[in-house]
């Protein structure tokens, strides 16, 4: 069916017919209902055999080839299919009554279906020069060959002939032209007959009276055409820019101008004239002008009347002189005519021979030679020439190549005629092709020019229209030939006319086409085509080319003298009257027209029933390759004649008048054949198509109801009823009114459409339930289709051929019922659709015994084919894991699935039945005490072996295909032909239960109690339905699909390659890689598997091969959204982000509402800082669509004011977390009761029953029941779920430590490990999350995004939760999980605690950089450090030092999660800190598992992680206010006082808040951080620029005497000055000295994470990179305003990256003017390794004021600055941005924060202004007589004012500031209880005190917290839960 109609249906259903490619989430929702070229409902197979193909049922057909949206495209059609750009069409009685008996073989007539290629234009003509030079001695050339065409005889036509034959058509293309042109020119057919009379063309004139068939028809017969010219039939040309021109002339004597220029002195184009009389008028009046002294030159066509002596000329001699050159020109015409098409021709087959006989001299040559070779090896001697002359004269043949001196001489002895022959017979092809297409269009002309002659004016030119190819809106063509006038004589001659100019035409273009193909390739070779071309003379329709560019290019041609030309050849319309000499021979026809004729020729009489089932049949063929075949009709009537009641002929006749659109006569058969036999239902079914095809709507569908009731198997009545109720706007026809007068519906009626196919189901499956245990059938006039039984088995009366129909009602019903929203009863009508499938047919059943048939005969379920599958899958996978070889293993686990046999083989065909007969009892042993199904992975090779061994009994195929015999070629094809169509339908009814299944899982809320015949569902029940639907029907879509879903498999099996050699481990991922691959060698052109492959290779780290297959994606589909997304990100990835946007732009183009891309495209706009259109949320300046900025609108009642591309952004985070709120409604409820829940929370956290835990007990069921009743919380169900499993894991890890070790705090020795016991696996099991909870949803902007994004403090929380809970979700899914939590570390040994650090940044990396020495600073005596680097070494001095001082640094690069978890929980890891947060390549699925009890994020992400894998946040209090933190709100809210009685206290709590913990979901916009945060003294960013980057007395340049420090301050910081100034000058040697310099060094952006996760991705966070702005227009604009009023000062910015440099220099001429904008200036960045990081550093000196963004500070820049001395102004713009403060930290970590921090945008401004106003310079001189030692030996240059002094002290102070002081433990008092600190475990890590008493409360609070965490973590202690619960209870 058609897109549209597949929408529609698509829509009416909800959404829900078919199974897309889910490339990812987001595509899902967009593709879903129409995909990109078909859907579920979409036919592959051919329908109906015989008569007609197929109803207007489109949308309810099943034989699909997949499940997605890219599909196979349809051949033929489904059952309940349209018919591809077909009217409806009536059904054939062949199809229940059989076929008649096999007739001839297709005829010469019929032929070859060929492919019609395109040539293209005429880019190298063949007279073109060649591409290289030929050789310099050319051979002299022989006398040209000349190639003859002779005319070919035409054979008689036959009676009631309807249209020429090809033969006849040949014969007409080979008539002379001048004879065709006269022909064309003759409107009277009378006359037309007197020119074929002369010219002896009388059959040649017959056949020309009869319209051609269709062009495929005409090529048939040339199927065994030249393979050396690459030039096929063509069949059709479509608007070909020469026809207008071409058949203009032919039909009219030219228009001067266009053919016969009349000037030789000027190649332009006279004007043209109407007519040609009008032009030979004007020309003779010019040359009897009477008036003398005319300057106009006389024109070459009348230089002969130069002598006359014009003013003794009349009119009379005007008139005579115009005849005169009239007849000169149309005879100089006509003659041209003949010519030049014999010349083309001639010319076209020449080329093609002359290219032959070179190819195949070559190949002689080349064959000489291969020979010789054989020969000098031992062959034996050939008896061909191989002596030694020729094989050295074929050596020099291949030497010299194709175009060559010798394959010139060997030419010049051929003769090349021999090689024309199959030329001609190609170029016949060429010209048939185009003759039936230029045939429709002369007639079309012709009409018009008729219908213009009885509405115009007079005198009007009808066919000037025609010549210049224009048609007035009313006259356009004729839709076809005006059926009243074809009888007639003026209808023969408009039909003579059109073959004639269509011949003449045809001949034209199939000469060129061919000599354009052999040029061409002759050029390459380097032929000089001009010297074989003939001479050709101008003028005539050959002069135009046929090429859209040459059409207008004139030919030079000179008229003869006047004088030669008589009058009376002028005036004689017979002057070709003897071109042509006919033959009396007429060749005979081809054995079938012979057959035919002959039948035709005996009349009825001669038609016996022998013959007329023959012929009968051979009808049936034809109208199957082609209703309106010229024998069709002729033979029906004869027939219908001989036997007028023979019904089948009937049928057949009425089926091609439909087809032929004679509606009234195909009804009057089917009538005529209901008086024969009222109970026809096939012609009750034809009839009420016709009468629909009429607009009789309600009479149809009368008659389609009549036919159902009286045999409910018409099934293309049920079809055609189907196809209206539901898709009425499908092949609509003209309304005709009736009595009633009402108009037919418009809307679908889905009701009357279920009643129908209850009807129809019913009657069709009454025989079953009234068939009694003796075999005796009773009768039911009307049965339920709910009293059927189940499985539902194949009627008797449904033969194995049209199974899959009776599968399309189902289908039909399915998805009528998701039309009225019942799934499960839509899901339960598929499942019928394939119980029919794997039902055995009635003779299988009945000789079940004597065949040997294990297989059920009562038919078998959808839930027994995917048990059984399951089973095979299960031993294919220890199969496989043997290597090939059925082992013990392999054995046993057949043994254990009882699939054995007596002997101990293998049985497959006993596993259906033992399915079957076991029931739950067997599926409880596929269990295995599981939930669910085991998952089962298989390769694509397995499925080769699946449907054998699933169906041993019948071979492979489904049951209901078993045939027990098959005689005959023709019942072997249409069995065949069955088995594709029951086996397409059945794999599409597999994917659709798929898909319907996998709806439930998205939303598990509705999936409560849904089971697929009690088996729970889950992605393990989803594969055995994908395997089974691929192996019956390979489709790439279904790879596609079966793909997306494997890579979110979280499961592995073992394959061993070969017996002998290792198992290898194989995951999801990889085996979806396969299937990838397999779908893309069915359709190498499939865009959705290179895109989710792009993804999968991209997710592997595989990043070029990724960008490769995206680009192959887009190539084959450039509108694919998703696919340019995709393409996008990872050219960015690359980093590249200039190249990235067009395709985001491209993306956004296609779809605008497509998130992935608008961030994709935001973030890349953003990294160049191109921000026009950007706009802004609340902002008080945006820049408009213009460039321009300006202030935005004020705020409306207090609403958020939202513009441009960020508040687009903005928008669309808004709706991604509210719909993001229902992820896992109903998960509690599909997973047990309260009671179940209560049980799981009490033996977890308590170790005691639920009714043992009193006041507790409460407050869980208040949270579970909460979500049990009919009052749901609107929360995120399925985060509350995830967040309880990790607090419950939490909380087992410390009961088994407890019980364990006790409560011992530390202990003096080390204590053994704890070993797993059977009990721990039951005391300590780790709790699983539900089956049915899917992959939480991620919004697209990730939470890098939040460091420059309009997010509030909600939001920002929840997408870092989100984004957690995906990575909970996935790790807690992985299989490799033990089944316990992971046992807690023994006490630190000896007082030292175990600490490790994993990080992907241990290199030449930011993170590195500050921490390089930190690693090797702790205390050894305290602790234990271990380094996990989880990205391989770069061998920079960064990562070696981090690698030669830790104590123990671990690569573990290579391993995968489980082994990095293994290798944690073995190195007894106490404290595992996480340095990468979510940044790209974390691997924070380690946190996740929970290999360690304590865990913490650290340095590597400035924002909170939100997720339950991370305990603590190690920060400062001005980065991140304790009133953030959400532990604190949960105080206030509870005014928690510090004491509690011990229980879990939830007063005011919502239920998915725990203690200590509100529900991140929660709507407060009050705190940001759910980690418990640990305060560092002064700032928590470590720096190690003490250690690493201060200066020491090294002298700037080389040569230079050092100057002498003696340390004190004032020597030091002139040192300092004198360098900072001889460094400016380096550096901006023209700038003044006394010009302020701010600067920002600020990348433009920064690489952060992943751009778009599609749904199989594992850890989005870590599939890509992502990068986030840091100058946005908001700080740009302040920064351009410093400059404007401080007109002496520069901005110094970084050239990184460089296109940002022009975007940034654009806006600021735009918002300041050129001169502000030209003092903002640019440099490159410089450093790529230490040496030039070291200079980079240096230069931070240079700066007067570093000018900090607001957004996103700097964070390590502003250390560096600082590190210099350079002040540093920063303003914490916002509260909950961690991000936005770090500069504010750092600056007052340097005790000079109060100079450098301001509060507001204006204070910023007026800062900045008065720090640069302050500053003056005092220039010294040197002092001679000076040490040159000492700094007065040279000029100094001293600064002074506020700045300045700032500056000084920075410097000075900076060995002393704890910012730059990583080593030394700061000194600072605390009121902390006399209890082990934290500072023991970092000498950096020592709480601060503040005078603030809200800050002081948090600080201890937090460390406190910790001490205790620690203290019930590892030793365990019962009294804290009393002090702190909210720590306890995490």
């Amino acid at each position: 069916m058609s897109a549209e109609g597949q929408r529609q249906w698509n829509q009416a259903a909800g959404g829900r017919v078919g199974h897309l490619d889910h490339v990812a989430a987001a595509e899902a929702q967009q593709h879903f209902t129409a995909g990109s070229g078909g859907s579920l409902g979409a036919s592959e197979g051919p329908g109906q055999q015989v008569a007609g193909r197929g109803s207007s049922a489109g949308f309810l057909t099943g034989a699909s080839s997949s499940a997605g949206s890219h599909t196979e495209p349809p051949v033929g059609q489904g059952i309940m299919g349209e018919s591809t750009g077909q009217d409806l069409r009536p059904s054939s009685a062949a199809n229940y009554e059989g076929r008649a008996a096999a007739g001839p073989s297709r005829s010469e007539v019929e032929g070859a279906r060929i492919r019609a290629e395109s040539t293209g234009a005429l880019a190298n003509t063949p007279s073109a020069r060649p591409n290289r030079q030929p050789s310099l001695s050319q051979p002299p050339t022989k006398p040209r060959t000349q190639i003859q065409f002779p005319v070919i005889p035409v054979p008689q036509s036959l009676p009631n002939q309807t249209y020429q034959t090809p033969t006849q058509v040949q014969s007409i293309l080979s008539l002379p032209p001048t004879l065709l042109l006269q022909f064309a020119r003759t409107p009277i057919h009378s006359d037309q007959q007197a020119i074929a009379q002369r010219a002896n063309a009388t059959t040649y004139l017959t056949a020309m009276s009869l319209p051609p068939p269709s062009p495929t028809h005409l090529v048939q017969g040339f199927s065994n055409l030249h393979p050396i010219i690459p030039v096929a039939p063509i069949t059709s040309i479509g608007d070909h820019p020469a026809i207008p021109l071409l058949l203009g002339q032919a039909f009219s004597p030219p228009t001067p101008g266009i053919t016969v220029p009349f000037s030789t002195t000027t190649r332009e184009f006279q004007p043209i004239y109407a007519s040609v009389e009008d032009w030979s008028l004007k020309q003779a009046q010019d040359r009897v002008q009477t008036k003398t002294g005319s300057k106009e030159a006389p024109s070459a066509a009348t230089s002969a009347l130069s002598q006359s002596n014009r003013p003794h000329l009349n009119s009379t001699d005007v008139q005579k002189i115009a005849e005169q050159l009239k007849s000169w020109a149309i005879k100089e015409e006509a003659n041209g005519i003949d010519r030049q098409v014999a010349s083309s021709k001639e010319t076209a087959v020449l080329l093609a021979s002359q290219l032959s006989a070179r190819s195949k001299i070559i190949a002689n040559a080349t064959r000489v030679v291969e020979t010789s070779q054989a020969m000098s090896q031992g062959a034996p001697h050939p008896q061909n020439d191989t002596s030694s002359a020729s094989i050295a004269r074929a050596k020099a043949l291949l030497q010299d190549g194709e175009s060559g001196s010798e394959v010139e001489a060997v030419l010049q002895s051929i003769d090349l005629t021999a090689y024309a022959e199959p030329f001609k017979v190609q170029l016949a092809a060429l010209a048939s092709g185009y003759f039936a297409q230029l045939h429709r269009e002369a007639l079309n002309r012709l009409l018009t020019a008729e219908e213009c002659a009885t509405t115009s004016a007079p005198n009007s030119d009808l066919f000037s229209s025609m010549t210049n190819g224009t048609f007035p809106v009313s006259q356009a063509p004729s839709a076809a030939f005006n059926m009243e006038i074809s009888g007639t004589s003026q209808g023969q001659a408009m039909l003579v006319r059109a073959s004639a100019s269509a011949a003449l035409a045809a001949n034209v273009m199939a000469a060129k086409e061919m000599a354009i193909s052999a040029g061409s390739t002759l050029n390459r070779m380097g032929v000089d085509v001009s010297r074989l071309v003939p001479e050709q003379s101008t003028g005539g329709l050959a002069s135009l080319d046929v090429a859209p560019e040459a059409l207008a290019r004139d030919r030079e041609a000179v008229a003869p003298n006047s004088s030669a030309i008589s009058s009376q050849q002028a005036t004689s319309p017979s002057f070709l009257s003897n071109a042509v000499a006919v033959p009396s021979q007429i060749p005979r026809p081809t054995s079938v027209e012979a057959e035919v004729n002959r039948m035709l020729g005996e009349g009825p009489d001669g038609c016996t029933a022998e013959k007329r089932d023959h012929f009968l049949a051979y009808a049936h063929t034809l109208y199957a390759s082609d209703p309106s075949n010229q024998y069709l009709l002729p033979v029906l009537h004869t027939i219908h004649k001989a036997h007028p009641q023979h019904l089948p002929t009937l049928l057949l006749m009425s089926c091609v008048y439909y087809s032929l659109g004679d509606l009234p006569a195909s009804l009057y058969y089917n009538k005529q054949l209901l008086e024969y036999d009222d109970q026809y239902c096939e012609a009750m079914s034809n009839i009420g198509t016709t009468l629909r095809a009429m607009g009789k709507w309600r009479e149809a569908e009368a008659w389609w109801w009549k036919a159902i009731k009286l045999r409910p198997t018409t099934q293309d009545a049920t079809e055609n009823l189907l196809g209206v109720l539901c898709n009425p706007s499908s092949n609509p026809a003209p309304f005709q009114p009736d009595a009633t007068n009402e108009p037919p519906p418009t809307s679908p009626r889905f009701a009357e459409a279920l009643v129908l196919c209850d009807y129809v189901d019913g009657q069709v499956f009454r025989q079953v339930v009234t068939t009694g245990a003796d075999g005796s059938r009773g009768t039911s006039s009307s049965i339920s289709s709910n009293e059927i039984p189940r499985p539902r088995i194949l009627p008797v009366s449904i033969p194995s051929s049209h199974v899959h129909r009776l599968q399309n009602l189902f289908y039909a019903k399915g998805n009528l019922k998701l039309a009225t929203h019942e799934t499960l009863e839509a899901m339960d009508e598929f499942s019928k659709a394939i119980e029919v499938a794997l039902s055995l047919p009635a003779w299988a059943k009945e000789r079940a015994q004597v065949e040997q048939i294990s297989y059920p005969l009562a038919g078998a379920s959808l839930r027994d084919l995917v048990l059984v599958t399951t089973v095979i899958g299960t031993l294919l996978a220890f199969y496989n894991r043997s290597g090939g070889v059925p082992n013990a293993a392999t054995l046993a686990e057949a043994h254990r699935l009882e699939a054995v046999d007596e002997k101990g083989q293998i049985r497959f065909d006993r596993i259906f039945a033992k399915v079957r007969l076991g029931g739950d009892a067997y599926l409880s042993k596929i269990l295995k005490g599981e939930s669910v199904l085991p998952m089962v992975l298989l390769h694509p090779e397995d499925l080769n072996r699946l449907l054998p061994m699933l169906f041993p009994d019948t071979r492979g195929l489904l049951p209901c295909l078993l045939e027990s015999h098959l005689s005959g070629e023709e019942q072997k094809a249409q069995h065949r032909q069955s088995i594709q169509l029951t086996s397409q339908t059945t794999s599409t009814m597999l994917l659709t239960v798929a898909k319907i299944l996998q709806d439930f899982m998205a939303s598990p809320s509705a999936a409560i109690g849904i089971t697929l015949d009690g088996i729970p569902i889950s992605q393990s029940i989803l594969l055995p339905l994908y395997y089974v639907a691929l192996a019956l029907h390979p489709s790439p879509s279904t790879c596609n699909n079966l793909g997306i879903l494997l890579s979110t498999v979280n499961a592995t099996t073992l394959v061993t390659p070969q017996p002998g050699a290792p198992p290898m481990v194989v995951n999801g991922q990889q085996l979806a890689l396969k299937y990838y691959r397999a779908g893309l060698a069915l359709d190498p052109k499939h865009p959705h598997l290179y895109t989710n492959l792009g993804s999968l290779l991209k997710d592997m780290g595989q990043l070029p091969q990724a960008v490769q297959m995206y680009r192959q994606a887009v190539e084959f589909n450039p509108t694919f959204d998703v696919a340019l997304a995709n393409l996008a990100n990872a050219i960015k990835d690359t980093g590249h982000v200039q190249e990235s946007i067009p395709f985001y732009r491209r993306a956004v183009e296609v779809n605008p509402e497509f998130p992935e891309a608008i961030c994709g495209l935001v973030n890349a706009l953003g990294g160049v800082c191109d921000w026009i259109g950007r706009g802004g949320v609340n902002e008080e300046w945006v820049v408009d669509n213009t460039g321009c900025i300006a202030r935005s609108p004020p705020s409306q009642n207090g609403e958020t004011v939202r513009q441009g591309y960020m508040g687009h952004i903005s928008e669309l985070v808004g709706k991604q977390l509210s719909e993001g709120q229902h992820y896992g409604a109903g998960t509690i409820a599909s997973t047990g009761d309260a009671r179940m829940w209560l049980a799981i929370i009490s033996q977890a956290i308590f170790n005691l029953p639920p009714e043992d835990i009193s006041g507790a007990a409460e407050t869980w069921a208040f949270r579970i029941n909460a979500f049990l009743g009919p009052q749901r919380p609107v929360a995120n169900e399925g985060g509350f779920v995830i967040r309880l499993v990790e607090r419950i894991m939490r909380r087992v890890q410390r009961r088994w430590y407890l019980s364990v070790y006790g409560d011992a705090l530390f202990s003096p020795f080390a204590m053994p490990p704890i070993v797993v016991t059977q009990q721990d696996l039951v005391s300590y099991r780790r709790p699983l999350l539900p089956a049915s909870l899917p992959v939480p949803p991620v919004p697209t902007v990730l939470p890098f995004h939040l460091f420059t994004y309009p997010v509030n403090a909600r939001e920002t929380r929840l997408i870092s939760h989100r984004t957690g809970l995906r990575i909970s979700h996935n790790t807690l899914t992985q299989p490799w999980l033990p089944p316990h939590v992971y046992p807690p570390p023994p006490p630190p040994a000896a007082c030292k605690l175990n600490i490790g650090y994993v990080s992907s940044d241990l290199g030449n990396h930011p993170l590195s950089h500050l921490m390089q020495s930190v690693f090797g600073f702790h205390d050894l005596s305290k602790v234990n450090v271990f380094c996990y680097a989880t990205s391989p070494s770069d061998k920079s001095p960064y990562r070696l030092k981090i690698e030669a001082e830790a104590q123990n640094f671990l690569d573990v690069s290579a391993l995968g999660t489980q082994a990095i978890v293994d290798r944690i929980v073995a190195d007894q890891i106490h404290i595992l800190v996480n340095l990468s947060g979510y940044t790209k390549g974390a691997r924070n699925e380690v946190f996740a598992a929970r290999p360690a009890p304590v865990q913490m994020s650290y340095m590597g992400f400035a924002g909170s992680l939100s997720a339950g894998w991370c305990d603590y946040f190690v920060v400062d209090p001005i980065v991140c206010p304790p009133v953030l933190v959400s532990g604190n709100q949960w105080r206030l809210r509870q005014g928690h006082t510090g004491q509690t009685d011990g229980a879990d206290d939830a007063e005011g709590d919502g239920p998915t808040d725990f203690e200590g913990d509100p529900d991140p979901e929660g709507p407060s916009n009050d705190f940001v951080y759910t980690e418990k945060l640990i305060y560092l003294p002064h700032s928590y960013f470590v720096t190690d620029h003490r250690q690493t980057w201060f200066e020491d007395d090294t002298p700037l340049a080389p040569g230079v005497v050092p100057i002498f420090n003696d340390k004190t301050p004032e020597r030091v910081w002139a040192i300092e000055e004198d360098r900072r100034w001889t460094m400016r000058q380096a550096m901006f040697p023209e700038m003044r000295s006394d010009t302020v310099i701010f600067a920002n060094w600020n990348q433009l952006y920064k690489v952060g994470q992943l751009d778009f996760h599609p749904p199989n991705t594992a850890d989005p966070v870590s599939a890509s990179s992502r990068i986030h702005f840091q100058i946005d227009p908001f700080i740009f604009r302040i920064w351009l305003t410093i400059l404007t009023k401080h007109p002496n000062s520069v901005l110094w910015l970084l050239r990184f990256p460089a296109p940002g440099e022009k975007h940034l220099k654009d806006m600021a001429t735009r918002w300041a003017g050129p001169e502000v904008a030209s003092r903002v200036i640019f440099t490159a960045i410089i450093f790529e390794d230490v040496t030039n990081k070291n200079e980079h550093i240096r230069r931070g000196r240079i700066p007067d004021l570093f000018l900090d963004t607001t957004e996103c500070n700097a964070h390590t820049t502003a250390c560096d600055a600082l590190a210099q001395g350079t002040p540093v102004l920063t303003w914490p713009r916002y509260m909950h941005k961690m991000c936005s403060r770090v500069a504010t930290s750092v600056a007052v970590a340097t005790g000079y924060g109060k100079q450098m921090v301001v509060r507001s945008e204006e204070e910023y401004e007026k800062r900045a202004l008065a720090l640069a106003r302050s500053l003056t310079y005092d220039l010294l001189p040197a002092q001679p007589g000076s040490q040159p030692s000492s700094v007065e030996s040279r000029a100094q240059r001293r600064g002074r004012g506020e700045l300045s002094d700032l500056r000084k002290n920075l410097y000075l102070t900076r060995g002393a500031s704890p910012l730059f002081d990583t080593r030394s433990s700061p000194s600072a008092k605390t009121t902390l209880p006399a209890q082990p600190t934290f500072s023991i475990i970092f000498p950096f890590f020592s709480p601060v005190l503040t005078t603030d008493s809200a800050v002081q409360h948090e600080i201890v609070s937090s460390s406190i917290g910790l001490i205790d965490s620690f203290r019930r973590m590892l030793p365990g202690s019962h009294s804290a839960p009393h002090a702190y619960p909210h720590i306890a209870n995490r």
